[in-house]
């Protein structure tokens, strides 16, 4: 284990030094003040934000970007800047992007919208601070359904044909009421207000018709819910609809590869908000051992394309019984699902949610591991993304690596090792010991704030010696290993892959569902890679 890096040895090499006092006539004294009134009655304080010697000026520390990761072709997105302190003397943001090819942004508004499939690096700069977002360019389907992603939720836009459409809103919590408003062309008047939606298993549907639906006109779109909610984005009080959510009428652009075929027989759906749309890397080999540490070849992955999950890689850890930790769930083969491009791992409120695992199909030693991953967030929610080893079947001698745990609303997730500090033979007294860091507290790289509910990376960079985790590409976590001394050398055998979704228990310290909140919860994995 490493030993704390926030121990600090400081030494002072500073010596009190006697002052001389030295007489000065008195003449000189004067003269002196004379030349000291003269200079200052002269001078004036600035108030510019030049920064060069005023200072009234406050500085800008750092900036950072909030709002969806993803746009569809031909539809807009409103992202939000943070100017910190929130004091600082100039706080105007400027906006750009780095390919407009596939997506560009108003300068100063820093709405986003949708050219073409792809991905695109938007930059917000105030002070001669800046802080960068990939927003990822979704084409819409071929039957014109389009994705439209906002700060507080996401809705589907389908069956645009004649002068009609439809939006549908599945909510993560429970609402009794939602309605729908929508603007045409420039967003200065409605077309449709306080339009109630009918709702029929947990989804919301409106739909709207006007004449002035017609292809290429631009459709501005609000729901409100009785929670109070405007989705995806904006506000109701918004006069003129600027940042509300909207769409290109009658897109039908698949510039992208979402419906094509994957291979196994089945055509893909399309491709869930954020989600790449890959193909994965298979091969008949039960164990893959890294044998160097450059690991630029994906040895194996799954992108879990098209709407099975795929037998050879993954199979179930079923039923109930709180599993060591009290959890409520009961683990079931029928709350995994693959659609859009994702794996759904669906943690419901019959407290039925799926557990996946790779084990006696896929195992892996060394290189670097990696899954994109979003999932929802509650009281009592527990997703995980982990690995359990094979050089024993019993906890915790066999050893454990949490690529990452969240818990509740939390800020931040959560890395850890666990394993047998006398050993990993079972033979060994027990003594479970465990290492770990959270993204917002660690010795590394803080990360001060996540939202697990959008899309991220979560990685493990592993050799014979070395465990490091990261997150999004930033180190947070790395544990020293190979020790037999230490019991850590269980961690140079092969490990398989879980994903979960667990409801309660010991990690959330939530004991009952009657305290969960925002069920159903959902985990969504993109993909997960294996580099070797």
């Amino acid at each position: 284990m490493h030993a704390c890096a926030r121990c600090y040895d400081i030494t002072c090499g500073c010596r009190l030094k006697k002052m001389k006092i030295k007489v000065i006539p008195v003449l000189s004294l004067l003269f002196a003040a004379f030349i000291f009134a003269a200079v200052f009655t002269g001078c004036t304080t600035s108030t510019d934000d030049t920064g060069s010697g005023n200072d009234s000026t406050v500085a800008v520390t750092g900036v950072s970007i909030s709002g969806s990761s993803s746009v569809a072709t031909g539809s807009t997105i409103t992202l939000s800047a943070t100017v910190n302190p929130g004091n600082a003397t100039n706080k105007t943001v400027s906006w750009s992007s780095g390919n407009t090819s596939r997506a560009t942004v108003n300068s100063s508004t820093g709405t986003v919208t949708g050219v073409a499939a792809g991905t695109a690096v938007i930059t917000a700069t105030a002070g001669g601070k800046s802080a960068t977002k990939t927003i990822t360019v979704n084409a819409a389907s071929s039957d014109g359904t389009v994705t439209l992603s906002g700060t507080n939720g996401s809705i589907i836009i389908s069956d645009m044909s004649g002068t009609s459409f439809t939006v549908s809103y599945t909510p993560s919590a429970a609402i009794t009421s939602c309605a729908a408003y929508g603007s045409v062309g420039d967003g200065t008047g409605l077309a449709f207000a306080s339009a109630a939606m009918k709702e029929s298993s947990e989804t919301w549907t409106y739909t709207a018709t006007d004449s002035s639906y017609a292809s290429g006109v631009k459709i501005f779109i609000l729901l409100y819910t009785s929670s109070e909610t405007a989705v995806p984005q904006g506000t109701l009080s918004d006069a003129t609809c600027s940042d509300w959510a909207s769409f290109t009428y009658g897109t039908t652009d698949s510039g992208d590869d979402s419906g094509s075929d994957s291979g196994d027989g089945s055509e893909n759906d399309t491709v869930t908000d954020g989600a790449t749309d890959g193909t994965s890397v298979t091969g008949s080999d039960l164990s893959y051992v890294a044998s160097d540490t450059t690991w630029d070849t994906i040895v194996w992955s799954d992108e879990f394309e098209g709407t099975a999950l795929k037998t050879a890689n993954w199979t179930y850890d079923t039923g109930a019984g709180g599993w060591g930790n009290s959890e409520l769930e009961t683990y079931t083969t029928s709350n995994a699902a693959v659609h859009g491009g994702v794996l759904d791992i669906t943690a419901d409120s019959s407290l039925n949610s799926s557990r996946i695992k790779s084990s006696g199909l896929k195992t892996f030693q060394y290189g670097k591991i990696v899954a994109r991953i979003k999932c929802s967030q509650g009281t009592g929610s527990w997703p995980a993304f982990w690995m359990l080893g094979t050089s024993s079947s019993s906890w915790p001698y066999q050893g454990e690596i949490d690529i990452m745990e969240h818990a509740n609303s939390d800020t931040f997730t959560y890395q850890t090792c666990h394993w047998n500090s006398n050993g990993k033979s079972t033979s060994t007294t027990y003594s479970h010991a465990s290492w770990g860091q959270t993204t917002n507290d660690n010795y590394w790289n803080d990360i001060s704030s996540m939202d697990v509910t959008e899309w991220h990376t979560y990685a493990i960079e592993w050799t014979s010696s070395l465990i490091e985790f990261y997150v999004d590409d930033t180190k947070v976590m790395a544990m020293d290993i190979g020790s037999s001394s230490s019991g850590t050398d269980t961690f140079n055998y092969p490990f398989y892959i879980i994903f979960n979704f667990a409801m309660g228990g010991q990690f959330p310290n939530v004991y009952s569902s009657s305290s969960f909140t925002g069920v159903p919860w959902h985990m969504y994995v993109d993909y997960v890679r294996v580099y070797q």
